[in-house]
């Protein structure tokens, strides 16, 4: 604990996977496909419900597109400027 706050102290540990685990995950996803994509879609299926998951994928969507459309309209300026 620190003396200052009376709080204990957050120790964070990072952790990745290793060479042999990613093999073995994405040999799994290669062979059960089906059944990876069955999760998803149940997944996604229930997320559905959730009002906040809606509004922020409506928030995620609207900003990809208009990045793009400021992408489009950049390259179109510099192609009228040459």
């Amino acid at each position: 604990m620190t003396e200052q706050n009376n709080l204990p102290e957050i120790i964070i540990i990072y952790s990745s996977y290793t060479e042999a685990q990613k093999r073995a995950i994405k040999k799994y996803r290669e062979t059960h496909k089906d059944k990876v994509n069955e999760l998803a879609k149940k997944y996604y299926e229930e997320q559905k419900q959730d009002p906040e998951y809606m509004r922020m994928k409506r928030e995620r969507s609207r900003l990809y597109y208009l990045k793009k459309k400021l992408a489009k309209k950049s390259l179109e300026n510099e192609n009228k400027t040459i």
